[in-house]
């Protein structure tokens, strides 16, 4: 979460398909992680470049293609950008019955800079914004602290 939207959504994505990468080549023999640095179009075409390989894959094996599969090669619009996205994006999630967010602020290329705006960023604006905030989850009640 930048001041910056479209910095925060190159870095962002970078840091995504850096992390996906990796875990592919750690676990599966896959290629070594990929660090140019792109602009995030460019990296979002290759990770669905990416996710089409796997999926053919897994369609060769006759394994059943999920979201188990396939969930972290997909992108909202607002989980990398500025902190009125920020804001939509927990929103959403609470709405949907979350009742903790973990933010993965460092994957493998987020630069210590971008690091740090983050977490300022988190207490400054994100955390102010619903605390004392009332919501219903999963048929709760629960005030944000």
């Amino acid at each position: 979460m930048l001041n910056d939207r479209d910095k925060a959504r190159r870095i962002g994505v970078r840091g995504q398909r850096f992390f996906a990468e990796s875990i592919r080549y750690w676990y599966a023999g896959g290629p070594p992680p990929q660090i140019g640095d792109l602009s995030a179009d460019e990296q979002i075409a290759a990770f669905k470049k990416d996710e089409e390989t796997l999926v053919a894959k897994l369609g060769e094996s006759n394994i059943p293609v999920s979201n188990v599969h396939t969930g972290g090669y997909h992108f909202d619009e607002d989980a990398y950008g500025t902190v009125e996205q920020a804001i939509r994006y927990v929103d959403r999630l609470f709405k949907a019955g979350a009742d903790e967010i973990l933010f993965l602020v460092q994957m493998g290329t987020v630069p210590h800079e971008a690091t740090m705006e983050t977490i300022h960023n988190i207490g400054e604006h994100l955390i102010p914004h619903f605390k004392g905030k009332k919501a219903t989850l999963a048929g709760y009640r629960h005030y944000f602290r």
